[in-house]
Formats: C-alpha cells, structure tokens, sequence
C-alpha cells in the first residue's frame, strides 16, 4: 500500500488599511492518497476555513479623491464558516479506458451584519441588518474516457454524468443596535424581512469526442444535457412605517417552483501546420440560470425584478498557439465573440416615495441582448535561450498579456440599447518580467486596466456612488526570493508606487458605494522544507 498525505494549519490576522477592517483567518487542509492497487487510486480533501471581517463600508466619489482611507461605517461585519470534503476514485480498466468520479461535499455558513443604507447618509446607529445563509450542498461527478484508433488514428470518447443537490436556508431580520459582532436575530421567530428554504436539483450528461483527421486534422464535437430544479419555500413580511412607527405589518407565505431542461451544444477544429503551433477554431452554446436565492434579499439601495429569466447564448473565437521549435517562446492569440440573451444588470427606476413624492432607485433585471468581441494574446519568452542555446544560470523571462475588448447592448430596455456593457474594460495589459540567476529569482507586473461603467446605463456618476465610472489604474508589483537547501526567503511589494485605486462599486455589502483598493503593502515570508 501506497499512501501520500499533505496537511496545513493557516492562520492570519490583521488590522487592514482602513480603519473598521481588521480581521482573524483560519485556514486548515488535509489530503490524502492511497494507491490502493495499481489500477485503483482513492483520495479524500477536507477544508475547513472561517474568518470574521469588520467592512468599513462604501465611499461616495468626493470622499474617494479627499481620502480613499476614510471609513463611514463601524458597525458592519461578516463572517464565513467552511467545511468542503472531496472523494477521489480514479480506476483504469486498460492503458486506454479510465474511470474517474469526483464527489465533494458542502457544509457552509455565511453571515453579514450592519447598517445597508445608503453611504451619502450618516449610520443612523438604529437597529442592523442581518442577513444569514446556511448551505447543504452534494454532488457527484463520473467520468469515463476511452482511447481507440479509427481509421489508423488515435480517437478520444468522453462521457459522463453529473448529480448535484443543494440545500439553502435564508434569513434576513434585525440585530442589535450595537457595535461588535454580534450575529443574533432580535426577533428569530418572526424575522422582520424574510425566511426561505431552497431546495435545488441538478442533472447532467455530457459527450465528447475526439476525430483525427491525418496528421494535421482534429475535429472535437460536445454535448451536455441538463435538467436543473429550483425551488423555494417561506415568507416575506410587508411592513409599513409612518413617523418611525410600524402602522401595517403582514407575513406572506410564499412557495415557487421552476424545472427545465434543455441541451448545449459546442464544437473545436484544430489545424497543425506544424508540430509547435495550432490553429484552433471553436463555438459552444452557454447558460446561466437563476436560483430563486437571487430574488429575496432585501437591499435599500436596489429593487430586484421577481421576474428575472435565465441567461443564455454562445461564444465563438478563432486562435493560433504554440511554441517556436526551440521551446524559447510561447504564445497564444485569438479573436472572440461573445452573445448574451437576457443579461442581467442594473438600470434606474422610478418608484414612489412618501418624502419626495417618487424617486430613483437602481432595478436588477434582465436588461437585454449584448453581443461582446474582441481581441486576446499572451507570449513569453525566454529571452537568454532565445539569444543563445546554453543560458547558463541566468534565466530571463518577458512575458505579456492582453486584451482588448468592446461589448454593447444590441436590444432591450431604451435606456441601455447601444450603451458599453458594463465591467467590461476596453483594454487590459498585464506585462513584466521574470528573473533568476542561480538561486535568486525575481518578479515585476505591471497592470493597466482601462475606464469602465459599473453598470448598463453608463451613468458617470450618482450620488449614492452604488453606480458610475470606474476609472483607469495602474498597478505594479514586485518580489525577491531566495533558496539555500531546505529554505525559502520571499520578500515582495504589492502596488508599489502606492497608487489610489478602486475596482468595484458596490451596491450591498461590503459598501454600499466605492470600495477602495489597498495602497502599497510589504510582506516577507520564510519557508521551511523538513
């Protein structure tokens, strides 16, 4: 018997950047394999991971350029309890038929409390919102893979299926009105928002194969079948105040069941001109459906359609990859194009209000059809190799990645048809260097990220910073290691010229509003090989 294990104990605290963010990490994993014959191999993972975080909460776009370390929030916290088991079976019938089923398991807690409403107000200091899920998740996934020749060339056939079950419990009411972290329900019997079980279930079959055609040829059809239950089952209060006091106050049951089915197809054509590069050609219908979790919450700084549909549509791209003869470059670039049918974002909505008469407020919904395209490309090279065949012990490598990409609204609501869609930069660049000489290794990346919209109408600006521009950054990172027999020293700079930045606007947690990027941070790290 043949058995490998691997096992860690992670543990990490820390005060954060901003003031409200500190926060206390513990992280453990467990693997381990056994060569129970030599066709048979068995392995089990376990995970387990929880953290409290405090979250300083959101910015409005003024408060950013005045001091992007300011926090408005003191109140908010989150917390997150994981424990992922996985069961590997991998069996081998012959060299050319394999086996292989994956399981895993999800037992999970997530947990977020504080004040939600919007950050161009004070916190109130009233009572807070909590808002706490359970998980019960199972899944099972076979996979069988045979190799065989057909008309003198090796032929590849792939199927398998996949079960998954889920279970979701959701509550949302009001907690105490102090400061610390304290995820209690004041009212746990009668919550003040909602209460929902979701039950889900997921079925799929999935084919592929692999066609060689001479020497240069590959021809690689799929498909997937998928049979997908979405259920929920609880209620929701609706509840009116006049002068701070509660004058109306109903439970609503409510219980919904969605089912369907439906298949996916794809297809990849590859061409060898040579041995070292590949042209490469492939379409392949997607689909992303809801889960009914997606509809409940209860958030002051968005309206969420009770209608929302499933997305769905396709992606093509057409590439070349590969290597020069010598191994010294490597490179991969393609075109794409990407279809959504029904998109979900965000647009703005008039809705009444008993202070201004009616106001406007941001919808979550289905927006339109989007088509996306573009253009991507990474290479690297290893440059001493390339200038002369014995590199000796310095290593040099330049690498770089692209991405230039334009995506628009093509129908939908007028107010998004023929905007950007949102969180999609026109260009990105990641470029740098790798280096080492002996047992000195060196890295730098550098990061440009190009102005976005955070959301399908385009909006520049709003005061509640939930919505608008996302602006251009730059981003530079660099780390030094050393190694001496079973040591390790690593000291590196994350955003080295201390640059001010943000990547998200949030519309919840962890703002609402503009939550900043960290500014320049050093760590060093020892690692010891017993």
């Amino acid at each position: 018997w043949k058995i490998n294990y691997y096992g860690f104990y992670q543990y990490k605290r820390g005060d954060g950047w901003r003031p409200n963010s500190g926060f206390d990490q513990h992280t453990a994993y467990a693997d381990v394999h056994w060569q129970a014959s030599p066709n048979l191999r068995l392995g089990l993972e376990v995970t387990h991971m929880n953290y409290l975080a405090q979250q300083p909460g959101g910015l409005q776009d003024f408060e950013f350029e005045q001091d992007p370390r300011q926090s408005k929030r003191a109140r908010n916290w989150f917390k997150v309890d994981w424990n992922l088991a996985a069961f590997h079976l991998d069996y081998d019938f012959s060299e050319r038929t394999r086996l292989n089923v994956r399981n895993f398991f999800l037992l999970a807690q997530r947990d977020a409390l504080g004040e939600l409403g919007p950050i161009n107000r004070p916190d109130p200091g009233r009572e807070r919102d909590l808002i706490s899920g359970q998980y019960r998740n199972f899944g099972s996934e076979a996979r069988f893979m045979h190799r065989y020749d057909l008309g003198g060339r090796p032929t590849t056939f792939l199927a398998g299926v996949r079960y998954y079950q889920g279970f979701t419990r959701n509550r949302q009411g009001d907690a105490s009105a102090g400061g610390d972290a304290d995820f209690r329900f004041l009212n746990p019997g009668a919550l003040e928002r909602s209460a929902y079980e979701f039950p889900s279930r997921n079925v799929a079959f999935f084919a592929e194969h692999l066609f060689n055609f001479g020497r240069r040829w590959t021809l690689t059809p799929g498909l997937r079948l998928e049979y997908i239950r979405t259920a929920a089952d609880g209620y929701y209060r609706q509840r009116v105040f006049s002068g701070g006091e509660v004058i109306f106050d109903r439970q609503v049951p409510d219980a919904d069941e969605n089912e369907r089915q439906f298949a996916l197809f794809g297809l990849g054509l590859g061409f060898r001109p040579t041995e070292t590069t590949e042209f490469y050609a492939n379409i392949s219908q997607n689909y992303r459906a809801i889960n009914f979790s997606d509809l409940v919450v209860v958030n002051p700084n968005l309206i969420i359609d009770s209608l929302l549909r499933d997305e769905s549509g396709f992606n093509a791209e057409l590439g070349v990859r590969g290597r020069t003869a010598g191994g010294a470059l490597r490179f991969d670039a393609n075109v794409f194009y990407l279809r959504y049918n029904d998109r979900i974002g965000l647009r703005e909505i008039t809705v009444p209000d008993p202070i201004v008469i009616e106001r406007l407020t941001t919808l979550r919904t289905n927006i339109g059809d989007a088509a996306l395209y573009g253009f991507e490309a990474f290479a690297e090279v290893e440059l001493v190799r390339w200038i002369k065949q014995k590199p000796g012990k310095l290593d040099l490598r330049p690498f770089l990645n692209l991405s230039v990409l334009r995506g628009t609204y093509r129908s939908g609501h007028p107010s998004v048809v023929g905007k950007r869609v949102e969180l999609v930069p026109p260009l990105t660049l990641k470029t740098g260097v790798a280096a080492g000489y002996g047992r000195l290794r060196g890295q730098f990346l550098y990061t440009y990220v190009h102005e976005q919209y955070s959301d399908a109408t385009n909006a520049e600006f709003v005061v509640d910073a939930t919505r608008g521009i996302i602006p251009t950054y730059r981003v530079m990172d660099a780390s030094v290691s050393y190694s001496y027999r079973n040591y390790r020293l690593q000291v590196g700079v994350n955003n080295l010229a201390d640059a001010r930045y943000f990547t998200r606007r949030a519309t919840g947690y962890p703002g609402p509003g503009i939550i900043p990027a960290e500014a320049r941070s050093f760590y060093v790290g020892l690692r010891i090989v017993l």
